[in-house]
């Protein structure tokens, strides 16, 4: 009998072959002033202040390119990896730089398509939190690392992501997904806490240079239960067009440079982990 991990592995994959969600993947991503913008830019400058110009940098997932063109454009030699050969396809029509290389794998299987050790960094944006198995990823990203190498990834606030599970259906149904087809349950999304994070990336032969609160106002579980009846959909549209009023976007760009750094883990949706693999 398949294991629920491998169901949902093999669900999310399948949903990514498609030209059309390519097409709208792309279309909500290629954006480079809204607050998802914003906080894309921050939170690789966790990483890219570590690097000096033209490192080699893997970008794990990388869909259609929102953090691989932006790698790019800090002078960095990028190689994108995606299962999908239609979200490659659309990174390709975007972004036609000499040195982008494209290929297409499974990201847990990284030893089969880049070689050993060969790799400053590797950086991933909304992928580890697709899989409830992530902790399998890292020995791959290990290996392609060089001694001292870094690797930056995204994952989901244990205590936000329980406010949210229990309060909102989150956006299971954009892939077409409900507990009743599926029974997948609770483990659509993958979150983490402190503890485990220091836990597991020791144990990966991984240091922690940082754990990193960013972005309070992008899908915040507190924020949707607050707006009573509003939900994340809804929630989410609605500060997309706040955020467009100058004066709106001058305070929230301040809150998050300021405010949101000092918050406690759980007060975020997500936290952006910075490891740098230790030297043998």
């Amino acid at each position: 009998m398949i294991g629920i991990r491998t169901a949902l592995k093999k669900f999310k994959f399948n949903y990514w072959q498609s030209g059309e969600v390519a097409r709208r993947y792309h279309e909500a991503t290629k954006s480079t002033s809204d607050y998802t913008s914003k906080i894309t830019d921050e939170y690789l400058n966790i990483l890219v202040t570590k690097l000096t110009r033209k490192s080699k940098i893997l970008d794990l997932g990388c869909g259609t390119g929102a953090i691989t063109r932006r790698l790019i454009n800090y002078g960095h030699d990028v190689t994108a990896v995606d299962i999908s050969l239609q979200m490659l396809e659309q990174l390709k029509a975007s972004c036609q730089h000499e040195t982008l290389k494209t290929i297409q794998g499974d990201i847990f299987a990284l030893e089969a398509l880049v070689e050993h050790g060969s790799f400053d960094a590797v950086a991933t944006r909304w992928v580890i939190p697709h899989f409830p198995n992530w902790i399998a990823i890292l020995p791959k990203v290990v290996d392609v690392l060089k001694p001292g190498g870094y690797f930056l990834f995204d994952i989901g606030s244990d205590d936000n992501y329980t406010i949210a599970q229990e309060r909102f259906e989150l956006d299971k149904h954009i892939f077409g997904y409900n507990d009743d087809n599926t029974k997948l349950g609770k483990n659509f999304y993958a979150s983490s806490g402190i503890k485990e994070l220091n836990s597991i990336a020791n144990f990966a032969n991984f240091e922690v240079v940082s754990i990193n609160t960013f972005g309070f106002f992008r899908q915040n579980a507190i924020i949707a239960s607050a707006a009573r009846g509003y939900g994340f959909e809804t929630y989410k549209e609605e500060f997309a067009k706040h955020y467009e009023n100058p004066d709106v976007k001058k305070f929230v760009d301040w809150f998050d440079s300021l405010i949101t750094p000092g918050f406690p883990y759980g007060m975020v949706n997500t936290l952006g982990v910075l490891l740098k693999k230790n030297p043998k």
